[in-house]
């Protein structure tokens, strides 16, 4: 008797889950946003313009590369797609793995592995030239 209860309170879920589903809750993608600076050294006084930069989503997704350059105060600022938002009946959050690449003067520097949760904003750690390495 109890198995027949449980096996029925497990179909109701599992059609609850298939009828109510999840449903796009706005039309338009929701951008995530990555920003921080770029330093001449790491004391983090004199910043550094004109330094490329390239957010590489993780190769598994179809999500292509992002890039930007940073400004006169050595800010970048990188808005990108992951995905739009769902409303579920059941609780799932997606993260995506990304890694920064910095360009200047024929040096490169790539940050180790950021998750990052959709549509969400991220102050990441200053960035200096001592990092860079030629390729």
């Amino acid at each position: 008797m109890k198995t027949r209860v449980y096996l029925g309170l497990i179909a109701s879920l599992v059609i609850a889950l298939l009828v109510g589903g999840c449903q796009q809750s706005e039309d338009n993608p929701v951008n995530t946003v990555v920003r921080g600076y770029v330093y001449t050294d790491s004391t983090f006084t004199e910043p550094v313009e004109s330094v490329f930069v390239i957010v590489r989503v993780d190769d598994a997704s179809l999500v292509p590369d992002y890039t930007s350059y940073t400004d006169s105060t050595g800010k970048y600022d990188v808005v990108f797609y992951l995905g739009h938002t769902y409303e579920c009946s059941f609780s799932y959050k997606y993260y995506a793995k990304v890694n920064l690449i910095f360009t200047y003067e024929g040096k490169t520097y790539m940050t180790p592995d950021y998750y990052l949760e959709l549509g969400e904003e991220y102050d990441l750690p200053p960035v200096h030239l001592g990092l860079f390495a030629s390729p």
